[in-house]
């Protein structure tokens, strides 16, 4: 089955301890391949490798929607004056742009150059990528190559070379249109001077950014739990999220009220 076809499990509990261990050393893309096989374990990895980019980011929403919330926070700083600039977005809103891609091929006419390319997928988006610093444009070049079957100009072969920034844009464009969650762009405006620019989504960074928290908040607890009743780590996971946070509670008021290990958690 697809990752459209299978329902998320919330990540909590000694998965959750042991996806953030996994995923500390990982790159972004195995990072994000990881975080889909533990919230969709029923979901065979080789066939999530070669779905889209989009089905990913769709799956990752959802997921987080199921641990989390349907709700995400963004904040960005105008590029001219540095102003905060806040954002609230439904994950319900995005997944409603989701939609398989009805061409298996997209064909891109831009200029003399008739461009044949596919759908960005998981695999290409894991096998292109490099650690090291680089570009954004370089990044999204190699990645948007991996798309591109074929590359002609009348009866003539050309290849990745003759292709322009106006012909990358126009690959990019076909390929957004085709899968609209392949990468997640929102228009914002400062309210105090006026500059419109666009902020990415990256469901991926942020869901795990939003884990890593969870991960380190529920690490604060084991600690004070073991530290104050002698549990051990299995034990504690085994008391429900209400019932920790209420023990917390209790040894907060026996330190007299001190909101440090309350603020923690």
């Amino acid at each position: 089955m697809s990752l459209d076809d299978l329902e998320p499990v919330p990540l909590a509990g000694n998965a959750l301890l042991e996806l953030c261990e996994r995923c500390e050393s990982l790159p972004a893309p195995q990072r994000a391949l990881a975080i889909l096989g533990a919230a969709y374990p029923a979901a065979d990895e080789r066939a999530v490798f070669g779905e889209r980019l989009g089905a990913w980011h769709a799956a990752l929403l959802r997921a987080r929607s199921a641990s989390i919330g349907g709700t995400l926070e963004m904040l960005d700083r105008c590029p001219s004056c540095a102003e905060r600039v806040e954002l609230s977005v439904a994950a319900g809103a995005l997944l409603k742009e989701a939609r398989a891609a009805a061409q298996r091929e997209l064909s891109v006419v831009a200029g003399s150059l008739h461009i044949l390319c596919r759908p960005l997928t998981g695999a290409d988006w894991i096998e292109s990528f490099e650690s090291t610093a680089e570009g954004a444009v370089s990044a999204a070049k190699r990645l948007l190559g991996r798309a591109v079957l074929s590359v002609r100009e009348a009866d003539t072969e050309k290849g990745l070379e003759d292709l322009s920034d106006a012909h990358w844009e126009a690959i990019a464009g076909q390929l957004a249109e085709a899968d609209p969650l392949s990468e997640i762009l929102f228009g914002l405006c400062c309210p105090r001077c006026a500059e419109s620019w666009d902020v990415v989504l990256d469901p991926a960074d942020y869901f795990y950014r939003e884990l890593a928290a969870s991960s380190r908040r529920l690490l604060l607890q084991i600690h004070a739990l073991a530290g104050a009743y002698g549990w051990t780590e299995a034990e504690i996971l085994a008391l429900g999220a209400s019932r920790r946070a209420a023990y917390v509670k209790l040894i907060d008021e026996q330190r007299g009220g001190s909101p440090g290990l309350g603020r923690a958690l």
